[in-house]
């Protein structure tokens, strides 16, 4: 999801987790567009981290996270 263009919506997020959570997914949560607003990017994945999701932060424009997801969606 993207943190700003769209907005990141929370309630979404939380209801794909219940779902994949439902049906035993490895999850692994990516946060696009960092480079838009990264002081929300890192509450999101702080607030996503605690709780025990794998969260990879990413952004197009500046390729940062991009080969941690290349590697992550590799592997699984």
């Amino acid at each position: 999801m993207s943190v700003k263009k769209p907005k990141l919506n929370s309630w979404l997020l939380d209801r794909f987790l219940v779902m994949a959570e439902a049906e035993g997914l490895n999850i692994v949560i990516c946060i696009n567009k960092i480079d838009l607003d990264l002081e929300a990017s890192l509450v999101i994945r702080d607030i996503y981290s605690k709780i025990g999701y794998k969260v990879i932060m990413t952004s197009i424009e500046t390729e940062e996270g991009i080969d941690d997801l290349r590697i992550s969606l590799k592997d699984n």
